[in-house]
């Protein structure tokens, strides 16, 4: 195993997202939230695979965080919410789009700045063709092809950094 890229490192922050508006569901049964955060990228046996953290309320400065919220039947879907969120100094009020139904909902988030439902499709493939490029092979279990393009080709963390360092010296 090696190391391709973390953020273990950085400062440790307090992380949370709380609904101010409730979820729709629609059958309890089939209705489930995912809240996933990531530290970074290391390579096992050739495979290119994303390092999860698991501490829910704490995480590292740079820390990659995707939330879904998805309400279904047995075979149809009804609610969906998708959303990515970089570990950084923030408080804000944000509204999550269903991409299904349109019914919104209004969550608080802290220390967690949204970046979008997923990068663009030329990070996806440019993502795709270098992590081939160095002979490894990406996994299918974690969105390594995202937080491959957020960190190493989009520098999001970087740029985190260097807009709270000027915010400072304001």
């Amino acid at each position: 195993m090696s190391i391709l890229f973390s953020v273990e490192c950085g400062d440790m922050l307090e992380i949370l997202i709380d609904p101010i508006d409730v979820f729709p569901v629609v059958n309890p049964k089939y209705t489930e939230q995912v809240f996933l955060a990531y530290v970074g990228l290391e390579v096992v046996d050739s495979r290119l695979v994303g390092i999860k953290w698991f501490k829910p309320d704490i995480a590292p400065e740079g820390t990659l965080v995707f939330y879904g919220y998805v309400s279904r039947e047995r075979r149809r879907t009804y609610h969906l919410y998708r959303q990515w969120f970089i570990v950084t100094e923030f408080y804000d009020e944000l509204i999550l789009k269903d991409l299904i139904n349109g019914v919104n909902v209004r969550v608080k988030v802290k220390n967690m700045k949204p970046l979008g439902e997923y990068p663009d499709e030329d990070v996806i493939i440019r993502a795709e063709k270098e992590i081939l490029s160095k002979g490894l092979q990406p996994s299918d279990e974690d969105p390594v092809r995202a937080l491959y393009g957020y960190w190493l080709i989009m520098h999001i963390h970087e740029n985190l950094t260097k807009s709270i360092t000027s915010k400072n010296l304001i």
